[in-house]
């Protein structure tokens, strides 16, 4: 037997009045469209096998309102967060070579030690510490991290 679609038979629609979906996915729908009936002129109820009432179609547009709401919020969301210009972390590395930069009388760039501790702060804890310390004993820290290592 093949199936009728709009007016036309559709042998390909066989395969679904016995093929069946599985528990836990239809137990998903079954939460996600608890309540939802079709909209249009032609929605019915396969256990009433008439036709849904305007009652009922209405609350299927209210429902399909608020879900339109409710994408348009997070769409509203998504764009206001993209638009946000980022935050520079405190410890970044522009940060720290910026006061390393600074310090170019105890630490000349030309200077193998300049360029051992650019190495050096791309460890974060390194570069925590080098700019949470008093800047009286900065350079007497770096020089004593290099002899360190």
């Amino acid at each position: 037997m093949h199936r009728m679609i709009g007016g036309r038979v559709v042998p390909e629609a066989q395969k679904f009045r016995t093929s069946s979906i599985d528990p836990e996915f239809e137990e998903k729908l079954d939460q996600i469209f608890m309540g939802i009936v079709a909209t249009s002129d032609k929605a019915w109820a396969l256990s009433s096998g008439r036709k849904k009432s305007s009652k009922q179609i209405g609350g299927a547009a209210r429902l399909s309102n608020q879900i339109e709401k409710l994408c348009n919020a997070a769409n509203n969301m998504s764009q206001a967060t993209s638009s946000l210009t980022p935050v520079m972390d405190p410890y970044g590395i522009p940060q720290v070579v910026k006061v390393l930069d600074s310090m170019s009388e105890e630490v000349p760039e030309a200077n193998p030690l300049y360029f051992f501790l650019l190495k050096l702060l791309l460890n974060k804890d390194k570069r925590i510490m080098f700019l949470s310390i008093n800047l009286k004993i900065r350079a007497l820290w770096l020089k004593t991290e290099m002899e360190d290592s």
